[in-house]
């Protein structure tokens, strides 16, 4: 259950912001939610100019447009704002069990049953930021096995673990999955070395005979340098391999597949979805892919250009017990003991606000994929005229924007310009676009530097 959380701020100038991140278990989000949106007229009042948990957009700017299962805002909004302080007030003071019994209490009997289905997602149809349902699915565990160095040198170059590393892996991740076979029906366990027929094969057969929801496929073992291929004695997988099964199969009955890859460079296979939903013209919004039964998820143990040098099985898998899921860490945030960086996309997100989708074609997934580890930066031009100033905004990875910082000091930039405006500010109505097309919040650091 969550524990009570303040923030106290001692001063706050005119012009300064705070950003306040915070963590909870999965299972608590719907609840954290609810709270929340009971609460949030007055961190409104109070200047909130935005509140995001998890993927939902709870508040952006001064439009609140979400509907809980518990009421619509316009409802709490009648309220007078001295009655909201003193039920804020009188809420810090309650134990988390006395929350949660409250939040419960207030539900009709309909309206709960709603509730307790919520520990897993969040779906309401009307609204576009639902959460994705955890679904039973049919999961198969593909390892392989073998001394690269004892197969043809011109079919692949590809980094090397050994067996004894796949198999503890393989044995992670099919203990994980035997704690719940009611909604996990696992096929196969490697042990022994296979080939890229074989496990062709296996792949299109369940997708041809799946009967639960959707397919979760867990590689680990050795990847192609540059591709994230997996690698086999008698030739490589490849990401368009399992997509074009996945087409021809899963899509038509409106099933979903998450391909989990523990392999070097496999943050490449991201990049390889984002480029196939482009050529097939999908903007990068989960309202499109859902509309055409691509309900794809991605993971990649680390970033395409990185060897697998920590155990991703050990450190980032875990199964949820009040939900009963297995649940696969990846994110911006997420590093690994040796520094290995896992990456992953779940292509079914929706990340508009409103309905119909905000998000256009001139949105491609591959300017989404591509900025994971970046953060937008705003800078502009001085010149003698403010009207006649250019705001131009970049993405920026992390490790590289004290180097961009000293770029503009030098008035030399040579970074992709994601957006540029012409006037004396930078619109809202700007940041909103570069969010949709990067899916990055702008920062409200902005530099200055001198043509």
């Amino acid at each position: 259950m969550l524990e009570p959380l303040h923030i106290f701020l001692i001063k706050l100038d005119i012009g300064q912001s705070v950003v306040a991140t915070c963590h909870c278990p999965a299972e608590c989000i719907s609840v954290l939610i609810i709270t929340v949106h009971k609460k949030l007229f007055i961190l409104q009042k109070r200047g909130l100019k935005e509140f995001r948990i998890a993927q939902c957009a709870i508040w952006v700017d001064t439009t609140l447009e979400i509907t809980m299962a518990t009421g619509s805002f316009k409802e709490t909004a009648k309220m007078g704002i001295k009655d909201e302080e003193e039920k804020l007030e009188a809420s810090m003071t309650m134990l988390p069990e006395e929350v949660s019994k409250k939040d419960k209490a207030e539900l009709n009997p309909e309206k709960e049953a709603k509730f307790q289905s919520m520990q897993d997602t969040i779906i309401i149809d009307s609204e576009p930021w639902r959460q994705i349902k955890y679904v039973p699915r049919e999961v198969l565990i593909i390892g392989s096995f073998g001394n690269h160095d004892d197969w043809p040198q011109q079919q692949h170059e590809c980094s090397y673990l050994s067996e004894q590393w796949m198999l503890e892996t393989a044995g992670i991740i099919e203990k994980y999955y035997l704690k719940n076979t009611k909604d996990y029906q696992l096929h196969e366990i490697p042990e022994s070395e296979q080939t890229k027929t074989y496990y062709m094969e296996c792949i299109s057969k369940i997708f041809i005979n799946c009967k639960k929801d959707g397919v979760i496929i867990y590689y680990t073992g050795h990847g192609e340098k540059d591709t994230g291929n997996w690698c086999f004695k008698d030739g490589v997988i490849s990401f368009n391999d399992i997509f074009n099964l996945f087409k021809e199969h899963l899509q038509k009955k409106g099933l979903s597949l998450t391909v989990v890859s523990d392999c070097s460079y496999s943050g490449n296979w991201i990049y390889d979805c984002a480029d196939r939903l482009d050529k097939m013209k999908i903007p990068s919004c989960g309202h499109h892919t859902r509309e055409n039964n691509i309900l794809i998820q991605v993971v990649a143990s680390c970033q395409h250009n990185e060897e697998v040098t920590a155990s991703y099985a050990k450190e980032a898998v875990n199964y949820i017990e009040a939900s009963q899921v297995v649940k696969f860490k990846y994110g911006p945030d997420t590093v690994l003991s040796s520094g290995q960086k896992p990456m992953g996309a779940d292509f079914r997100t929706i990340r508009c606000d409103k309905e119909p989708c905000e998000v256009d074609a001139i949105c491609t997934w591959n300017d989404y994929v591509s900025n994971y580890y970046s953060e937008l930066i705003a800078f502009s031009t001085s010149l003698e005229k403010e009207a006649d100033r250019y705001w131009h905004i970049a993405a920026i990875e992390k490790d590289e924007i004290k180097s961009f910082i000293e770029e503009l000091a030098n008035g030399k930039i040579n970074r992709k310009i994601i957006k540029s405006h012409r006037g004396k500010t930078l619109p809202k109505e700007i940041s909103r676009e570069v969010y949709l097309q990067t899916g990055k919040i702008l920062k409200h650091s902005q530099f200055e530097y001198i043509l």
